[in-house]
């Protein structure tokens, strides 16, 4: 656990996942990291993909579940970055990357299954 910060793991609402992704920002910014820039566009992104997703909007899901998979990867790459240089410690870096990527795969999650529900495909 990373004192002053207090993450979920519950699939985020789009709202709930915006909370934390601020929180996470803010507490890294505050350690000399910025990932904020990069914090809402991942939230962007994924509800870009969402509503792409209810739409049955082919080309918009596989260009956001990409979006999303980029910048959840760049945003841990800075958390990585910051970490060699000192600015995180080795548990911070880990609990928040796993955080990063959990929120950018529940969103991915959530894509497939509106995908299934509003437009009659079956993913395995």
């Amino acid at each position: 656990m990373v004192e002053g910060v207090a993450l979920e793991i519950r699939p985020p609402d789009p709202e709930r996942a915006k909370r934390i992704l601020k929180g996470i920002a803010d507490f890294l910014e505050r350690k000399g990291v910025d990932i904020k820039g990069d914090a809402e566009l991942l939230i962007r992104h994924s509800e870009s993909l969402l509503k792409g997703s209810e739409a049955c909007d082919r080309e918009a899901v596989m260009y956001g579940l990409i979006d999303v998979a980029l910048t959840a990867y760049d945003i841990a790459r800075k958390i990585k970055e910051a970490s060699l240089r000192g600015k995180l410690s080795y548990d911070e870096k880990d609990v928040f990357t796993d955080e990063i990527y959990f929120l950018s795969s529940s969103f991915q999650r959530e894509a497939m299954k509106n995908i299934e529900k509003h437009c009659g495909c079956r993913f395995k």
